[in-house]
């Protein structure tokens, strides 16, 4: 992270599953904490995703085929939420 916009940045979406490739959940969480000290004024929003790995973050749960991924949820939201007409 070599530069933080201080002011009317964008809005971001931040995931990261718990069984994500090796140290891949530290860098996020570093990132966010960066983002954070320096004062990045735009929503950041971050999530965990639990009990997914980096390759099927995308897939519907197992257990519950019907439901959408948690992944594609949080990316439908965050569009919903910032989508400009």
């Amino acid at each position: 992270l070599y530069h933080v916009r201080d002011n009317d940045g964008p809005p971001l979406l931040i995931t990261c599953t718990d069984d994500d490739i090796q140290n891949r959940l530290e860098q996020t969480e570093l990132l966010v904490g960066t983002l954070k000290h320096f004062g990045y004024q735009s929503d950041v929003e971050y999530h965990v995703i639990r009990e997914y790995g980096h390759n099927n973050c995308l897939l519907p749960d197992e257990k519950y085929p019907e439901m959408p991924s948690p992944c594609a949820s949080l990316i439908h939201h965050f569009i919903e939420k910032y989508k400009r007409i």
